[in-house]
């Protein structure tokens, strides 16, 4: 990813699942933590930001879902200074039944 703004493509919301973000900057990238968004669509055309915070490159940061901003998501980061990789993946809560 290079400076600018990045946004994941819409994926479906479950309710008790997880986010868990990471940022993997290149080498030669500036350090320091990098801004992301979860925001949330009825129907893909228009995002509602429904939670948003810092992850620090090489750190990971897990983020609950919710039923707010119906039932698609998707990740955007801010500018992170240069070259790097933001890894999403989601996970279920195993409290959850």
């Amino acid at each position: 990813m290079d400076q600018g703004n990045f946004a994941s493509e819409p994926f479906k919301f479950m309710s008790g699942h997880w986010l868990s973000l990471r940022v993997a900057r290149t080498p030669a990238a500036s350090h320091g933590a990098i801004r992301f968004h979860i925001e949330g669509s009825e129907d893909t055309t228009h995002w509602t930001e429904v939670f948003s915070g810092f992850v620090s490159s090489d750190e990971e940061v897990e983020v609950p879902l919710d039923a707010q901003a119906g039932p698609w998501r998707r990740v955007r980061i801010d500018a992170i200074g240069g070259g790097g990789s933001v890894i999403v993946r989601g996970f279920r809560d195993s409290h959850d039944s």
